[in-house]
This record gives structure tokens, sequence and C-alpha cells, in this order.
């Protein structure tokens, strides 16, 4: 009896297109068509760093930039404040995919019960494009382990 309830809807499956199937609409919606995107591909150091200790990072970046010609890609550490990113490094970047380093030398910080040190990276408007607060159309953050 499995069998043919099987085989039944078996032979539905492959007679369904033919009964009506909806139309398909080709290419990305207009919502994904303009949507900037930013991913980090790797960090140096990858691994732990001592509190207190200056260290440099290095982040490789993918970005995708669509909403306008030309933009900024921040990199920023929450080394003032568990919740709030000082940006200390930027790269202009141009519409379509790239790859983007970005370099910063930070004191990492321990925020124990109070928050996680972390970076940020965002991409927005330049400074000439900008009418008003800083608004970033993508961003990515990184949690950075410190130990003592």
């Amino acid at each position: 009896m499995i069998f043919l309830v099987g085989a039944a809807f078996a032979a539905f499956l492959a007679l369904a297109p033919a009964l009506g199937e909806r139309p398909r609409v080709e290419g990305p919606s207009p919502a994904a068509a303009q949507q900037d995107r930013v991913a980090i591909v790797s960090v140096t150091p990858s691994g732990p760093v001592t509190r207190g200790v200056e260290v440099e990072f290095t982040f490789e970046v993918d970005v995708t930039l669509d909403t306008r010609n030309e933009a900024m890609v921040h990199l920023g550490f929450n080394a003032d404040r568990p919740n709030s990113w000082k940006m200390v490094a930027q790269e202009v970047v141009s519409r379509g995919d790239q790859r983007v380093l970005l370099r910063a030398v930070v004191i990492p910080v321990d925020w124990r019960e109070r928050g996680r040190f972390s970076a940020l990276i965002n991409i927005g408007p330049g400074r000439e494009a900008q009418a008003g607060p800083y608004t970033p159309t993508a961003s990515v953050s990184h949690l950075i382990e410190v130990v003592p």
C-alpha cells in the first residue's frame, strides 16, 4: 500500500508542471539589486590577543557596493567603551565587488561582564555624500578573544 501511494505521488509530481505551473520571475528582486555587502575573509592575528598590549590587526574583507558609485569601508574597535566602536581605518571602494585590506593598531581591552572586545567593519557614504548622521549600508562584527 505504501509503495502504491509513493508511486502515485511520484506520478503526480511528474505531471504537476503540465497542470499549470506559476510563471517564474528571472533575475534578482529590486531589493536584492540594491544591497551592499561586507564579509570578513581573514583576520591577522587569528588567535587570542593579550590585554593591554598593542597589536596590529589586518582584516581582509570582501565588499560588494551596489547602492552608490563610491563609498567608504571603515574598521573600528570598542577599545574606549564596551558598546561604542571608534573607527580607526578606512578605504575608498567603488561600485561592484572588491577585496580590501584594512589595518589598524589597537590596545585590546577585557571588558569582562560589560561586553566583549570586538572589531566592527561597515560600509557607507563618504563624508562628501553624507547629509546628516552617518548610516552604514552594511556591517559585520568580529569578536576578539582577549587573554590576561
